[in-house]
C-alpha cells in the first residue's frame, strides 16, 4: 500500500499534460490560429488594394501579434489559468490523503470521497512521465499517481507487464 498527497502542482501538471495531449484541443488551436491569420492576411490585402496603407500596415501587426501570441504566450497563459482553475475548483483535492494498492486484478483507490476499485480491464492508457503516472479509465476518468519512491514504481512497472497494459512512455512531456 502506498500514501501519497496531490499537491497544486501536480493537478497543474495533470491538467497542461491533457490539454497538450488532446488531439482534439490541439487541432482546434492550430485551425483558429489559421482561419484568425487567414482572415487578417486578406483584410491587409483589401485595405492595400482600395489604397489605405496605413489600415493595412495595422492589419499585418496585428497579423504578426496574433501569431507570436499564439505560438509563444499562450503556454503561459494557459498556465495561469490552470493555477486558478486548480486553487477555485479542485481545492478539495490539493492535500487530500490518498492511499493506493495494486492488488491482482484490480487498483485499490482510497481518498476523501471514498474507496474504489478499478479492474485493470478498465483502463485505457497508461502515461508515464518522469514524475507521474496518468491512468486513464473508460469512464473518462483519470488517475493521477506522482512517482513516490522505488517500489512504487516498480510496482507499477509489473502490473504493466503482468496485465499488457497500455502504456505510454512519456518521460519529456511538455505542458
Amino acid at each position: 500500500m502506498f500514501k501519497y498527497t496531490l499537491s497544486e502542482k501536480d493537478i497543474i501538471t495533470y491538467m497542461l499534460y491533457y490539454l497538450s495531449s488532446n488531439r482534439k484541443t490541439r487541432n482546434m488551436s492550430k485551425k483558429t490560429l489559421w482561419i484568425y491569420s487567414g482572415c487578417l492576411i486578406m483584410m491587409a490585402i483589401i485595405c492595400y488594394a482600395i489604397g489605405d496603407i496605413i489600415a493595412s500596415i495595422v492589419i499585418s501587426w496585428l497579423t504578426i501579434f496574433l501569431v507570436i501570441y499564439t505560438l509563444f504566450l499562450r503556454n503561459y497563459l494557459m498556465t495561469k489559468a490552470m493555477k486558478r482553475i486548480a486553487v477555485r475548483d479542485m481545492k478539495d483535492m490539493i492535500g487530500s490523503n490518498i492511499q493506493l494498492e495494486i492488488n491482482e486484478d484490480h487498483l485499490h483507490f482510497t481518498d476523501q470521497a471514498g474507496e474504489y476499485k478499478y479492474l485493470y480491464s478498465g483502463f485505457i492508457l497508461i502515461s508515464e512521465s518522469s514524475s507521474y503516472y496518468f491512468i486513464k479509465l473508460n469512464n473518462s476518468q483519470c488517475i493521477i499517481i506522482p512517482k513516490i519512491n522505488n517500489e512504487m514504481e516498480q510496482s507499477m512497472k509489473s502490473m504493466i507487464a503482468r496485465y499488457s497494459l497500455a502504456h505510454k512512455l512519456q518521460l519529456d512531456i511538455k505542458v
